[in-house]
């Protein structure tokens, strides 16, 4: 939560800017998959949900944050995720799914 005297007016819109790196050093921004907000004379809520498809394999996540509405710069942040590649190996499209006793 943001105390609302430390943000300016959103004449632009309440648009948190999350993204990844990607392996050519571009920044991948991410569709927010679902946001809520709330704002009282005082204080002001933003939650976001994003969704990365497919997962980095080599264990590195760069996160890549930007609100720049709010004054809050590009900013990345590296994860060091050891079992990332595991995961990342295991995650499938449930769409690639067949139904049990399908054909094909």
């Amino acid at each position: 939560m943001i105390e609302r005297r430390y943000l300016p007016s959103f004449d632009r819109g309440d648009r948190l800017r999350l993204g990844v790196a990607t392996p050519a050093g571009q920044t991948q921004w991410l569709d927010a998959y679902g946001s809520t907000s709330s704002a009282t004379e005082d204080r002001y809520r933003l939650e976001a949900t994003y969704w990365l498809m497919p997962l980095p394999v080599d264990g590195l996540l760069s996160l890549i944050c930007s609100w720049p509405e709010v004054g809050l710069p590009e900013t990345q942040t590296d994860l060091l995720l050891p079992d990332l590649a595991v995961r990342a190996a295991e995650t499938f499209r449930i769409s690639d799914l067949q139904a049990p006793g399908a054909d094909g």
